[in-house]
C-alpha cells in the first residue's frame, strides 16, 4: 500500500463510500491501522533491523539518540511522545516513504501528509535517498521548517 493510498484524505473518500458489508475487506486491506497487537511496533521495527542488515547500536548512533533509549523505544518499554524519533530512527534504517508511514502507524502516530510542509520536505528527502538526520536537517532548514533534532532536547 503506497503512503498516498493511506493519507487520512484518501480514507476519509473511501469511508465516506464505504458499505456496511464492506467493512471487513477495508479493515483486512488497513490492518496495519487497526492493529491490536501492542508489540506491533517492535515487531515491525525489529523485521526492519534485520531485512536491512543495519544493527540497532548503529541506527541509534545515526539517529542521534543513545542506546539505553533507543531500545526502551523499539521495546516498547518506553513510548516517545515525539513523533520525529520515530522518523529519525526510519531514516537511520534508510526506509522508503512507505516503510516510514508504517512504522508512524504502528508507533502510534499521526502518517507524513501532503497537507504539511515539513511532511513533504520529509517524503522528498526520502524518495531522493537523503537519509542523513543532518542532511534532511539542512533541506528543512532551507525551507523554515523545524528540523528533526538539533542536539538541545532532552528525549529520555
Amino acid at each position: 500500500m503506497l503512503w498516498d493510498e493511506i493519507c487520512e484524505d484518501s480514507l476519509l473518500k473511501e469511508i465516506q463510500q464505504l458499505k456496511t458489508n464492506e467493512l471487513e475487506r477495508f479493515f483486512r486491506q488497513h490492518l496495519s491501522l487497526y492493529t491490536d497487537d501492542d508489540k506491533a511496533f517492535s515487531k515491525y521495527m525489529r523485521h526492519k533491523f534485520r531485512e536491512k542488515g543495519i544493527s540497532q547500536k548503529d541506527a541509534f548512533k545515526k539517529a542521534n539518540m543513545s542506546e539505553g533509549y533507543g531500545y526502551k523505544i523499539i521495546s516498547q518499554e518506553k513510548k516517545t511522545a515525539q513523533r520525529d524519533v520515530i522518523i529519525r530512527l526510519c531514516l537511520a534504517l534508510r526506509m522508503n516513504v512507505e516503510e516510514l508511514q508504517k512504522a508512524l502507524v504502528l508507533g502510534g502516530f499521526s502518517l507524513l501528509c501532503v497537507n504539511h510542509r515539513r511532511d513533504v520536505i520529509i517524503m522528498v528527502a526520502v524518495n531522493n535517498k537523503i537519509f542523513s538526520i543532518e542532511d534532511v536537517n539542512r533541506f528543512l532548514i532551507k525551507y523554515d521548517e523545524t528540523v528533526l533534532y538539533d542536539g538541545n532536547s532532552k528525549e529520555e
